[in-house]
């Protein structure tokens, strides 16, 4: 029995054809769960919504924009039920107006695109303005331009996120935390701003040399 392929599907294949005619290969990302490919020099988390009568709305949850917007060079493309009306917008953009966009308790972000092509914010008549990443698909083939603490792999990314979080965890908790990467980046933060400790607390009977160097630590 042939498999039936939704219009959504069918949209990211056709996005996925077209970024193809850009210089670069298209590699599917397998570190992350979400939908995210790397297209020439960027990373890129595709959506896809179907054309209809009202808006495109799409619903991404809060830890896959984090991962994103914590990776080199991250865009996401809304398409607005066509190849021909593609939003492609940079992660940290979306990130910074994060407070301005309704979401659920689990963290589940509702983005809202109305017809043309602009994101709906909180408050009547409120919109972030999308005008200039419209097809704007050049913008994969620009340079790289933020500095995220020498990041150059997903992997890297990852490890940086998953160090960032726990040291956000054991601070919420009320422990004293240390990290030994100090340059990394999480958040737009060094781990050194994030970890309250500057240095690893010698503890007696235990190997320093090697406790000093694992990637977190809560006290």
């Amino acid at each position: 029995m042939k498999k039936t392929i939704s219009n959504t599907e069918k949209l990211v294949k056709e996005f996925l054809q077209k970024a193809s005619n850009l210089k670069g290969e298209i590699e599917l990302i397998k570190v992350l769960k979400a939908r995210v490919y790397q297209i020439s020099k960027a990373n890129v988390l595709i959506r896809a919504a179907s054309d209809g009568n009202r808006n495109y709305f799409y619903g991404i949850n809060y830890i896959t924009i984090e991962e994103m917007a914590n990776l080199l060079n991250p865009y996401i493309a809304f398409i607005c039920g066509s190849i021909d009306k593609v939003i492609i917008l940079p992660v940290q953009l979306l990130f910074d107006n994060l407070h301005k966009i309704s979401h659920d308790r689990n963290g589940e972000y509702k983005i809202n695109i109305d017809k043309e092509l602009n994101i709906v914010l909180r408050g009547r008549g409120n919109r972030l303005d999308c005008t200039e990443y419209v097809n704007s698909w050049n913008t994969l083939l620009s340079p790289i331009k933020q500095d995220i603490g020498g990041i150059g792999t997903v992997e890297e990314s990852m490890h940086s996120i998953l160090q960032g979080r726990l040291l956000e965890i054991g601070n919420y908790r009320g422990y004293h935390t240390y990290c030994p990467d100090k340059s990394k980046k999480f958040n737009a933060k060094n781990l050194s701003n994030i970890s309250s400790l500057e240095k690893c607390p010698e503890l007696q009977f235990s190997d320093y040399d090697l406790l000093r160097k694992i990637d977190v630590l809560w006290f």
